[in-house]
């Protein structure tokens, strides 16, 4: 689940520059920084990132759960995608690895 988690990470990241992150937060605290105060995420920006994250995993995030809080940190939107995973009745395969 370690790709998995990379993966997430990458979207959650994307559209920032390698410089902004390593001058702007610490890489051992990557999972616990808060999406919308450190990276400045609104709500345009979270739902873009909900899209991609169901889009890569092919998974839907149930409505319950699209609440921006629920995504405040990576270590949170990566249990919530392992959670949906571990759901499925069917299988999927991801970066060429069945999930």
């Amino acid at each position: 689940m370690e790709r998995l988690k990379s993966k997430v990470e990458e979207i959650v990241l994307e559209g920032y520059n390698a410089d902004y992150i390593e001058n702007n937060i610490k890489k051992e605290n990557i999972d616990e920084i808060n999406i919308f105060n450190d990276l400045n995420y609104d709500s345009i920006r979270f739902i873009q990132m909900v899209v991609r994250i169901e889009e890569a995993f092919q998974i839907e995030i149930p409505d319950d759960l699209l609440r921006m809080e629920m995504f405040s940190t990576i270590d949170q939107i990566n249990g919530i995608v392992e959670g949906i995973l571990s759901n499925c009745d069917e299988r999927r395969e991801y970066d060429g690895t069945i999930i």
